[in-house]
């Protein structure tokens, strides 16, 4: 849980200043000239999508980073058909992952003739960068690029304000949030539920019509009430733009979440062991190799390492292997669903998709980092929505 002084400094709203913007939106536009004046072929080309998107502004140009990757694709399938292809390692790998990420295939290695380069490429895979929450990612990156004796003082110094910027929208949000959250003393009412409040803001849960509301426990009912007004005022808002309807499937898909968590309840109670849990595996598995024993501890219903153990007469060690295994098959299924264009969903929708894995990967990856918040996920909160980067 995030202390009192951290959270009061995330309330703290500030304005982004009137200088601000107009340096924002100048530099916005000095880069977004340079990216369409600058050759498609060209490694600068390649190293300037690159830093723009790993510094976090690449939002600013998606149109022209999306025309550009279209351009370079078609221009390295004709270079491997030709077998007229950079053999530079920097060059070819930038160009692969770039390729990659934007949605176009491209082999990684099998057409590169060095063999010590197809064992290079392989191993720069290992690690992808597609992994990490964009916003972390970006934070990491500014002070890494900072340090690059190479680097465009411009370009940084757009990258620095607008991360300032969309830091104190997202802290605007969030002191919104806390007073809200604070109105509804859920710590003192509910002091068995973990506080996590900033940690997890944007998850919300919603459930069914009020007119059950008499029918629940009274222990239930300030939650239900809470989660009502907001589906309520969703749904004013979603009014004015013609778009209430969508109230109702939020409501449907929440049902349903509430009814999942209901089950796992109902067979804590009656020690029963399931033999298919209906979750994503990336999700599922990174939260239980890192949270099952504690879990345990206080009464949890059977994780995935438990089921395994039980039906496969498997040790802790081999059912962590296990899922692990199938964590990393996890990401190819992503990675594979995004990499074919078009796609059969849209991809923003796939994408939040995406996000969500990342944002698992980063909670679970070596620890449960949700229950354990003062440790990596506390510096995480800092970095994103307490401490500014220093122009």
């Amino acid at each position: 849980m995030i202390s009192n002084g951290e959270s009061e400094k995330i309330e703290e709203e500030e304005e982004i200043g009137s200088q601000e913007k107009v340096e924002i939106n100048e530099l916005e536009e000095i880069f977004r000239k340079m990216l369409v004046e600058t050759c498609d072929n060209s490694t600068q080309k390649l190293v300037m999508i690159d830093t723009i998107q790993r510094l976090g502004v690449a939002y600013h140009f998606h149109n022209e980073i999306e025309i550009s990757i279209q351009n370079i694709f078609y221009t390295t399938i004709s270079q491997l058909q030709s077998e007229n292809i950079d053999g530079n390692l920097y060059v070819v790998s930038l160009r692969f992952r770039l390729l990659r990420q934007q949605g176009h295939y491209i082999s990684s290695v099998s057409n590169l003739s060095n063999n010590s380069l197809k064992v290079e490429v392989t191993e720069a895979l290992s690690q992808p960068i597609h992994m990490t929450v964009p916003r972390v990612g970006a934070r990491k990156y500014i002070s890494i690029y900072q340090n690059d004796d190479a680097h465009n003082h411009l370009l940084l110094k757009f990258a620095k304000l607008d991360f300032n910027a969309l830091q104190k929208l997202h802290q605007r949000e969030l002191s919104e949030l806390t007073r809200w959250w604070k109105d509804l003393d859920f710590a003192n009412k509910y002091p068995h539920a973990r506080d996590r409040l900033i940690e997890c803001y944007l998850w919300i849960l919603g459930v069914w019509d009020i007119s059950v509301i008499d029918s629940l426990p009274s222990y239930m009912r300030p939650a239900y009430q809470a989660l009502i007004n907001i589906y309520n005022e969703m749904e004013q808002l979603l009014a004015k733009e013609g778009k209430s309807y969508r109230v109702y499937y939020a409501k449907y898909e929440m049902k349903k979440l509430v009814r999942a968590y209901f089950t796992e309840a109902q067979w804590l109670y009656a020690r029963y062991t399931p033999k298919f849990r209906a979750t994503s595996i990336i999700n599922r598995g990174m939260d239980d190799i890192s949270g099952h024993e504690d879990e345990q501890q206080r009464g949890h219903v059977a994780s995935n390492i438990e089921c395994y153990m039980k039906k496969y007469g498997a040790s802790k060690q081999e059912a962590y292997t296990k899922y692990h295994k199938e964590v990393v098959n996890g990401w190819k299924d992503i990675n594979k669903e995004l990499l074919f264009r078009p796609t059969e969903v849209p991809i923003f929708v796939l994408e939040r998709v995406l996000n969500f894995a990342r944002v698992m990967n980063t909670l679970y990856k070596e620890e449960d980092g949700y229950t354990n918040s003062k440790g990596k996920l506390k510096n995480i909160i800092n970095l994103l929505l307490v401490e500014p980067v220093k122009i």
